[in-house]
Parts: structure tokens; sequence; C-alpha cells
């Protein structure tokens, strides 16, 4: 990230040049998920699950705090200092990254690990005992030769096809919403079909359709997580949990264009308060899920989140006053930020530490679709419905995931696959 946001700063022009500016994005985006991703890996293998809450609490609340600070901050010296541009402002953040870099390297996960390749310790290494699963296996593809058997295309059944067919179907989707717009829907599908080809062409006999219903020689870990119910429940809870953020660009239009806020009122309370009561959620209910539960705590959080909007919709008499209308667009992200840590902490506990890392930022991933879908449709919900029952819309959505969170069993993953690393 220091290389690409130094390759950024440097580059004359650089904002003139779209396609190389579009590049260095990408592979920085690509460098800053990889460290998301091996912290909340971190955070699966070390912290134990009564922990879960609270350090996802403060981790997050951290995060939205430091996000508020650090673009405040850097606003606040380039309009201070004239001589302070963009590319200086860019320069002000390369020493935090190399302070977050240099972080880590002096902490140990575990007691007597190595720290660096030259120091003393031990290296800590994860066995790999994938499981064998011969049993459903017919007789005469066990006993065909090597060379068959690595060309050998499973035995499909409706069952495990479904499950193949469905990753390509959520692929295609994906790369609708994110490229369409300036790649174009065929060449989505084209990839799609791109996609499909060299998944059963590499995989062949070890798809996943075939691992999650013992079809396959072996059973990859990942899959034998989400095998279970409970890790399945939480992708689904997941894509739930943001989709109400297409209520953001929707909120934007009727508080500026129809009520008559100005830019500078309305960014001061979504963007001040607003984000203050979301840091605050975010800590609060991080430590009360730890207390009374995640799953309990989440389903709590989601009926009031889902009741703070619906009380936006009801109170429509009510928009041309600018102190209730305050409260409400500041009570809903309070409420939406102790649900989401709360789900958050969730998605740990049926997380197996095994596929910490992989399974873990599968739950952050439809996180973010579901917000990215939830957008996608503010466009089609503000065409085809009014105000008052688009925001109902979005406060029905968040009642939905209380519905769901019976279906979960926060100790399953754990309880059947073991706490091992």
């Amino acid at each position: 990230m220091v290389a690409t946001v130094l390759l950024i700063a440097v580059v004359p022009g650089i904002e003139s040049k779209i396609a190389l500016l579009t590049i260095l994005l990408f592979f920085h985006n690509c460098f800053a998920s990889l460290q998301d991703v091996a912290v909340d890996g971190l955070a699966v293998d070390i912290l134990s699950p009564e922990e879960f809450g609270r350090i996802n609490g403060f981790m997050f609340g951290a995060k939205r705090f430091g996000t508020m600070v650090g673009g405040a901050g850097i606003g606040y010296f380039m309009g201070k200092y004239a001589s302070i541009g963009i590319t200086e402002g860019l320069l002000l953040t390369v020493p935090m990254l190399l302070l977050i870099m240099c972080l880590p390297a002096f902490i140990r996960e575990r007691p007597g690990e190595k720290l660096f390749p030259w120091t003393e310790g031990d290296a800590v290494i994860k066995p790999s005992d994938e499981e064998k699963i011969p049993k459903n296996i017919k007789a005469d593809n066990e006993a065909a030769p090597l060379l068959a058997a690595e060309w050998d295309m499973g035995n499909h059944n409706a069952k495990s096809l479904s499950v193949d067919i469905g990753l390509l179907i959520a692929l295609d989707l994906f790369l609708l919403l994110t490229i369409a717009d300036f790649a174009g829907g065929i060449w989505c599908h084209v990839l799609t079909v791109i996609a499909g080809i060299a998944y059963f062409g590499l995989l062949r006999n070890s798809t996943f359709g075939l691992q999650a219903f013992d079809l396959a020689p072996v059973k990859s870990d990942i899959v034998k997580a989400l095998s279970l119910r409970a890790p399945l429940v939480g992708i689904i809870l997941a894509m739930l949990t943001y989709f109400w953020e297409f209520l953001i660009p929707v909120l934007n239009v009727l508080f500026i264009q129809n009520l008559g806020w100005t830019d500078t009122e309305y960014v001061a309370v979504t963007g001040g308060w607003a984000v203050t009561a979301g840091i605050a959620g975010t800590i609060l209910g991080g430590i009360i899920a730890d207390k009374f539960g995640a799953r309990r705590i989440a389903s709590l959080f989601a009926v009031l989140t889902g009741l703070s909007i619906f009380t936006i919709a009801l109170a429509e008499p009510l928009w041309e006053n600018r102190k209730v209308m305050w409260w409400l667009i500041v009570i809903y992200p309070f409420f939406g930020a102790a649900m989401g840590i709360s789900l958050i902490s969730l998605f740990m506990n049926v997380t197996w530490p095994k596929v910490g890392a992989t399974q873990f930022t599968l739950y952050m991933a439809m996180l973010n679709f579901g917000a990215l879908f939830g957008l996608k449709m503010a466009g089609y919900f503000e065409a085809n419905f009014d105000y008052t029952t688009t925001i109902m819309i979005g406060g029905t959505c968040q009642l939905l995931i209380a519905f769901v969170l019976p279906f979960i069993d926060p100790g399953q993953t754990r309880r059947e696959l073991g706490n091992d690393f």
C-alpha cells in the first residue's frame, strides 16, 4: 500500500491518466483487502469466543473513528496550509501505513513463536489433514488408474450440480453489479462461462458441490465448515446485514432536494453526529454481546434498527421538523452499528479456526456484497416507490434478520469440528 500511495503521489498529472490511476487503485485495494483478511484471520485464531464481541466492538469502533479522524485531519491540514495539496495529503498517510506495517512485526501470536526467521522460537505451521471420504465413491472409481482418476469428472447428482451452478450464478450476479456499467452485460456472462469451464476443468471430481455431498475423494476444510447449517445461515445473514444501505442515497435526495436541507447541514449530521453514534453503538454492542450473547443482542438491535427506520417513514407529517429528523437520523445508525457488530461477533463464533481467514473473509465479502446490491437497488426503489414505502422496505429488511437468527447455532462449528488452529 505504501508503494501504491507513493506512485499515485509522485506520478505527474496522475489525475489525467485514468487507466494508470485505476490500475494503481485496484492494486492498492487488493493489498488493503489482504491486510484486512490477515487481521480478521488473526482475530479468529487467537481470540476466545467470550472475547469476540468486546474485541470486535473496539476494533470496528476504532476503524470508524480512525476513518473519521484521518479524513478530517488531512482535510484540516489541506485547508489550513495552502502548500499542502492532494500529493502532500497522500504523503501524510505514508508514515501511518509504515507504522501499521511495523506494529505486527513485534507482536507474537503465541508464546514461543518466532518473530523473524532468524530469531529464536518455533515456527507455527498449520497441519493439513484433509478428510478422506471413500464411503460414497463408487468401487470402479477407487480402482481406476491414476491417470484416469485425474481426469475423472466425478459422479454429479442434482444436488451437487445445484451447488456448483449456484456458485456460478452468484459470480455472474457479482460481475453484473460491479463491472457491467462499463464492460457490458454480455462480457459479464462471457467471463462467467469462462470461469465455469475453468472451474469444472481444474477441479474436475473435487468441485465444491461434490465435496458438499461427500462425492469427492477429498473434502477441503472450508467445505467441511460450510457443510454445517450455522455457517451457511451466517452467509444469508451477512448478505442481509447491510442491504438497508440503499436508504443512504434515497435519504440524501429526500433531505437535500425535498426537505430543503443544505449539503452542509445534512453532512454535519450524517458525517458527524451519526458517525459518532455509530462508533458508540459499535463499542456498546460488542460489550453487551459478550455479556448476553451475540445472537440475542443481534436480534434485539435488528428489531430496534427496523423500528427506528419504520419511525422515519411513519413520521412523514414531522419531516419538516428538523429537531425530530435530527434525532431520527442519528438514532438508527446507533442501533444499526450495534446490530452489525453483534452479527460480526456471531460470524466469528461460527467460523472454524482452521480456516479462520478464509471463512470469516467470506462473511465480510457477503456483507459488502449485500451493501453493494442494496445500493444498486436504490435507483429502482426510488423510481418505483414513494419515499415512505422505500424507507419501510429498508426497515422490513432489518426485521427479517431477527427472523433468520433463531436458525443459527453459534456453537455448532466448534462443537462438531473442534477448536483446532
